[in-house]
């Protein structure tokens, strides 16, 4: 997108662990207005008073490994494949993280761009009025020079935290980040499990989900529906509509006893009732599922707050799916009375609307920080007085050390759009065609070695010689950091020519 800008539309696709959606605008219209960005409305999951801004990361294969369908469709149309016994013929995946193979989509990589999810949001709301923006009343700040705010993402699986600076250009400048999970919804999804497994029994839960998916369905969406409205005032019952006919049959089936009587014999005896289709929970008992989710969320935003870059930080920024919840927004205004909190409009779809902005405009953000250290696998002369032994290669002369983690950047360190690094390389034959460079991550900001427990294998970067010679080459691998992903290209220092280089990253 840097490079072309004669492009007619940017389109955002965000495939979440739990929900996926897409946004889009047109070029002309960013120029002119630019928060016109089209989006699906509302996904209807075609059962009760479920309309979702995105649709689950739901994905259904036929017998082929072909698409069937995606989404809502693809959980309705399952449930049906099941009750038919087809579902040998189908392959069935549910919120699970995706690859990227845009070459195989047919998208050119100069109109591919990788956008974060708190930086996208960021930038969303950077152009949103402030009546907007809920909580940003008089003395409102963040769209000033010098402004300094958190953005907290909180999405299915997990809380990303970014805090950003507004500089007098009008980019931003990311200060400090960090990504907690057991932080997103899908954590409280988990506890509601677990607490229809303490009365029901894990047997009888796979059974309805495996048997009976259409009611094992409706009973999380229902859920999904209702934890959108627990408020921290409410202290009466909680009503959930259950699928009650398939988990009564179950029930008599698998333990003897109507789902009434199991309820009764149940360790929640006292806090839930049955009421025909209703089962009605004590308000207390709803606030549990939340509350160890929420724990870890200020948890983690007080332990970004003691970063000294974030020490003046005076305006949090709540965006995401998830925190739209209540409960959430309450416990950050009780824990961070001196901070003010803003909730946009749509905060759900924040950071897909933000995308599309960063799609028109990626030069926004001007530097970042690292998150981890980069580092090309290389040898070098060994040295007792440095390395272990453990890693020394003695057929050779001089001997060698291997797995050495030659660091190209640093944890934590700021890196400017576009900063370059460089590092150097010999061939060692002649006639050499390639030179595979090998590329790990450490979350450790001094790794010694690529096989230490916080290394990880991030790829490989291929340089290639087009035409090899005899002699031995100096080559410059240049590596270009800050943007949000990372790009290469390589020299050959004695004559200066550009060499092809590739990466092939995992």
């Amino acid at each position: 997108m840097q490079k072309k800008r004669d492009h007619l539309l940017v389109a955002a696709i965000d495939f979440g662990t739990t929900y996926s959606g897409y946004a889009f605008s047109m070029r002309h219209e960013f120029k002119t207005d630019p928060l016109k960005i089209h989006a699906n409305q509302a996904w209807n999951s075609g059962g009760r008073a479920l309309l979702s801004l995105k649709t689950p990361t739901c994905l259904l294969l036929n017998d082929k490994k072909e698409l069937d369908s995606f989404g809502y469709e693809a959980e309705n149309k399952y449930a049906d494949i099941v009750m038919d016994d087809e579902q040998d013929n189908y392959y069935y995946f549910h919120r699970f993280k995706m690859n990227l193979h845009n070459n195989k989509a047919g998208i050119p990589e100069d109109s591919l761009k990788i956008a974060l999810e708190p930086e996208a949001a960021s930038i969303f709301c950077q152009y949103l009025p402030t009546k907007k923006l809920h909580g940003a009343d008089e003395g409102f700040t963040m769209t000033e020079p010098g402004a300094k705010y958190m953005v907290v993402d909180l999405g299915g699986g997990t809380a990303d935290i970014t805090v950003h600076e507004k500089l007098s250009n009008g980019q931003l400048k990311e200060l400090c980040r960090a990504a907690g999970n057991d932080c997103g919804g899908t954590s409280v999804d988990g506890r509601f499990f677990q607490m229809l497994v303490k009365i029901f029994g894990g047997p009888l839960m796979k059974k309805i989900k495996d048997d009976d998916p259409s009611a094992y369905l409706d009973l999380f969406r229902e859920f999904e529906t209702v934890k959108r409205t627990i408020t921290p005032e409410k202290d009466s019952k909680v009503n959930i509509t259950i699928p009650y006919a398939s988990l009564d049959t179950h029930c008599n089936n698998i333990l003897g006893e109507n789902l009434a009587d199991v309820l009764g014999s149940s360790p929640y005896s006292k806090q839930i009732a049955v009421r025909g289709d209703k089962m009605r929970v004590d308000a207390d008992v709803m606030k549990a599922l939340f509350k160890p989710t929420i724990d870890n969320i200020i948890s983690l935003m007080k332990e970004i707050l003691q970063n000294k870059a974030a020490s003046d930080v005076s305006q949090l920024l709540l965006v995401g799916g998830f925190s739209e919840c209540i409960l959430i927004q309450d416990a950050v205004k009780r824990n961070f009375k001196s901070k003010k909190v803003i909730i946009p409009e749509e905060a759900g779809l924040s950071v897909l609307k933000g995308a599309v902005l960063f799609g028109h405009r990626p030069e926004y953000v001007r530097s970042r920080v690292m998150r981890f250290s980069y580092g090309v696998e290389t040898r070098d002369d060994f040295d007792s007085n440095i390395h272990d032994k453990k890693y020394l290669v003695a057929d050779v002369f001089p001997q060698k050390c291997e797995k050495i983690f030659n660091k190209i950047v640093e944890k934590d360190q700021e890196i400017s759009l576009g900063q370059k690094f460089t590092t150097g390389h010999l061939t060692v034959v002649p006639m050499q065609k390639e030179m595979k460079l090998q590329i790990y991550v450490s979350t450790n900001k001094t790794p010694m070695y690529t096989d230490e427990t916080s290394s990880t294998y991030l790829g490989s970067a291929t340089i290639t010689f087009l035409v090899p010679t005899e002699d031995l080459r100096n080559v410059k691998a240049e590596y270009i950091f800050g943007n949000t992903e990372i790009s290469m290209k390589a020299v050959d220092e004695k004559t200066g020519t550009n060499i092809t280089a590739s990466f092939d990253l995992i």
